[in-house]
């Protein structure tokens, strides 16, 4: 199982979140310059649409992004700079890839008069 956790940019939360570029190599082929549409699962079991793509060698924001429903994904989540999501590939019962994805915001609170951060219950 693959995975990654990511704490949100602005730009994650306002537009499109980039992706880690080791982890593409665990997403289907992006036919070159294409965006690749996958269904992604959320907690609550809503199907979401996100593309990936993969901008050309020459832009100079080379990374991986996720568009397509993330943005309204993040949207409905009211995600924010400094939320974090983790973005699993599982394999169902018949051997095919399921892409799913959880989001939490930071939590913090006392201990005997120490501040603790942690995160909220994945939503």
């Amino acid at each position: 199982m693959a995975s990654f956790t990511k704490e949100l940019s602005e730009v994650d939360a306002k537009k499109q979140m980039a992706i880690p570029t080791n982890f593409v190599e665990h997403l289907p082929s992006h036919g070159g310059g294409n965006t690749q549409y996958i269904p992604v699962v959320d907690v609550d079991g809503k199907v979401w649409r996100f593309g990936y793509y993969i901008r050309g060698e020459n832009s100079p924001y080379p990374k991986p992004v996720f568009q397509g429903e993330w943005h309204q994904f993040a949207k409905a989540k009211k995600l924010v700079a400094g939320d974090q999501i983790t973005f699993r590939i599982e394999t169902d019962a018949a051997g095919n890839p399921r892409y799913t994805i959880a989001a939490q915001k930071p939590v913090s609170d006392k201990l005997f008069g120490h501040v603790i951060r942690g995160w909220g219950q994945e939503f």
